[in-house]
This record gives C-alpha cells, structure tokens and sequence, in this order.
C-alpha cells in the first residue's frame, strides 16, 4: 500500500515533469484522509475488526485493500494518458527523448525493487523486526528523490539520473543480502542508515531553503 501510494505521487510530477502541467488528482489526497482514518479507526477497533467477511471467502480487509490498488491503477493510467496527449496529440511535450522523458521515474523503479527485494528475502526478515525503521528509511529516501524531481519542475532543469541517497540505500541492502552477516548486524546496519539518509535530507531540505532566502534576497543567519 506505501509503495502504491507513493507510485502516484510521484507518477504525478513524472506527469509534470513532461508536460508541465501539475494535475495532482482528488484521489492522492482522498488517499491520505483515508489512510489517515484507517489507522486512527484501527487504534481503536484493533486489526480484528476488520476480518469480517464481504462475501463468501474475501473479507472487508481484501476488499479495502483491492480498492484502495485500483484506484492507484487508475491515477496512474490518467497520469501516462495526459503525458501521451501532451507529446502525440497536442505536441506540448517538454523532453526531447524517450530517456529524457523516463528519467525522473528511474530512481523510483529502482527503490521500489531494492525494497520489495530486501523485505522479501532479507536474511534475518528485518522489515518484521523493525518495520518503523524500515519504512522510515525507505520513505525518506523516496521523499529525496521527489523532493529532487519537484526542484527540477520549478527550475526546468534536467532531472538527476541517480540518487546519492539511494545509492546508500541499495549499498547496504547487497550488504545486507549477500553479505552473509548475522541478524543482529543488519539490524544495526539498517538503523545506522535511517540516521544518516534523515541527516542527509535534513541537510539537503535546510540548503535548498536557505538557497531560495538568498535568491530572493533575504538576509539568512
């Protein structure tokens, strides 16, 4: 569910990205108020409540969750038909190549691989050990990347091709899964890297802003 929510966000300015129109739709914020009431509601029912059967053998769990993909499928389908008007009806396309036009998707595909890899064959299933961290790192990691391709929007600048803290992220999952190193180490090893990729995007955050201040011609402490 993480990874499909954030496929639409980012296939959102991918969209921008080529075609220079920003068409965030409903269903990315309707997504976060439920995802948001979901979790409070669980806080308070507990998972159990929702093994209720729909129908014969699917409960309200699947059912949500089948739901919930479809209409990420459909944000997405609408995000590859506005960029194949852009280029092939109306001609507006801002690349000029199909690599150009791909490149803000590569470290995504490559984050999404790395993670679903990792959590699926990790040697000691460390997503299950510490799944807070797990997430963190990898959502930090994705909010870099977005953060990196919104910067390129606004500036009509070339996205970048590779991310510095995705190569962290990659490094240390091949560690972790053909390094054969005890369970213990690649806790600490994923832990180690959710402080620094945090440390990173906070620099990175603190640097763009101060770089806009002076741009604008603010005084910055």
């Amino acid at each position: 569910i993480l990874i499909s929510v954030q496929v639409v966000f980012i296939t959102t300015h991918w969209e921008k990205y080529n075609t220079g129109i920003l068409y965030l739709s409903w269903g990315y914020d309707a997504s976060q108020y439920g995802l948001a009431g979901f979790y409070l509601l669980t806080y308070f029912v507990e998972y159990e409540f929702y093994k209720f059967y729909v129908f014969k053998s699917i409960t309200f769990a699947v059912c949500f969750e089948a739901g919930f993909y479809v209409i990420c499928i459909t944000s997405l389908v609408m995000s590859i038909y506005n960029m194949y008007l852009s280029y092939f009806v109306d001609e507006t396309g801002r690349q000029s190549s199909l690599y150009e036009a791909c490149l803000p998707v590569f470290s995504s595909a490559v984050l999404f691989a790395v993670s679903i890899y990792w959590a699926k064959y990790s040697p000691s299933n460390v997503i299950d050990r510490d799944p807070r961290i797990y997430f963190w790192t990898m959502g930090t990691v994705f909010s870099n990347i977005a953060c990196r391709l919104i910067i390129a929007q606004m500036t009509q600048t070339r996205a970048e091709p590779f991310n510095f803290l995705l190569c962290m992220y990659c490094a240390v999952a091949f560690v972790s899964l053909f390094g054969h190193i005890r369970a213990q180490t690649e806790l600490i090893l994923l832990r180690l890297l959710a402080i620094g990729v945090t440390l990173a995007h906070l620099h990175y955050g603190i640097c763009l802003v101060r770089l806009f201040l002076f741009f604008l011609g603010y005084s910055v402490v």
